[in-house]
């Protein structure tokens, strides 16, 4: 789910991310993803997209209020960044 408001962006990565290591390892998977392919390609897509808008993202499964952002490695690897 994305939001925004004059120009600020935040995702709710709902199901997608478990775990912040998910960001640099998107191709890590849970023993119960059906659709592994699908999952890895999600987790891309929408990484490259919250850090394309500078977006603060969250999930469901991370710790209560673990907000951040996320960085594009030149790699083209992902990096997040805890909000402190």
């Amino acid at each position: 789910m994305l939001l925004s408001s004059t120009g600020a962006h935040a995702m709710l990565l709902g199901d997608v991310v478990h775990h912040t290591a998910h960001f640099t390892h998107p191709q890590w998977l849970q023993s119960y993803d059906v659709a592994p392919e699908s999952s890895f390609a999600t987790r891309r897509e929408l990484f490259d997209r919250a850090a394309r808008l500078g977006a603060v993202v969250t999930a469901v499964h991370m710790p209560i209020l673990t907000l951040g952002t996320v960085e594009t490695t030149e790699s083209g690897g992902h990096v997040y960044h805890p909000h402190r």
